[in-house]
């Protein structure tokens, strides 16, 4: 004959044994939860990257025509307004980033005395740069230039011919 002992000791194990089942499945399906949600952020934040890169490229291609434009400045004459527009390149011989620039005269005028020239006369231009990357990202950069020149004229001249508002020169489309 059994002890009653022994039938409550059976009774309790006979009802533990689904909840260890229940826990273990719960425990499982968080641990699951958890995994999808890394991935799914890693994911993201890898987009943000390869976004962030293809931005950073394009930037770098308008800094490549703003840089290009600077080097060219002096062919772009001193006729006011003129705006002379490069064709479209590439980056580098082998990029896909691409830029394309503008520049224009817009003035020039004598330097202040005590800026380290005695004399000597400023050439204002205005620049352009857009620049495009593979994968459709645009950057506009403008920027201004001065070029200084040793002159013969009165030390101390005003600026002359710089208009307050600098009409657009758009260089062109690099896409």
């Amino acid at each position: 004959m059994t002890s009653p002992i022994t039938i409550r000791s059976r009774t309790r194990h006979a009802r533990q044994r689904g909840a260890a089942l229940i826990v273990g499945l719960l425990l499982l399906v968080i641990i699951t939860l958890l995994a999808v949600t890394g991935m799914t952020t890693a994911n993201t934040e890898l987009i943000m990257a390869g976004n962030e890169q293809v931005r950073l490229n394009s930037f770098r291609a308008a800094e490549a025509g703003v840089d290009n434009a600077i080097m060219f400045v002096e062919d772009v004459g001193t006729t006011p307004l003129k705006c002379v527009k490069s064709e479209v390149k590439p980056m580098y011989a082998t990029a896909t980033d691409r830029y394309a620039n503008a520049a224009m005269y817009v003035g020039s005028g004598g330097l202040i005395p005590g800026w380290g020239v005695n004399s000597g006369e400023a050439f204002f231009y205005a620049i352009r740069t857009s620049g495009a990357s593979a994968r459709g990202a645009r950057t506009e950069i403008s920027q201004g230039v001065v070029k200084i020149l040793p002159s013969s004229g009165s030390p101390g001249a005003v600026i002359t011919a710089l208009p307050l508002a600098v009409p657009a020169c758009e260089p062109n489309d690099p896409e």
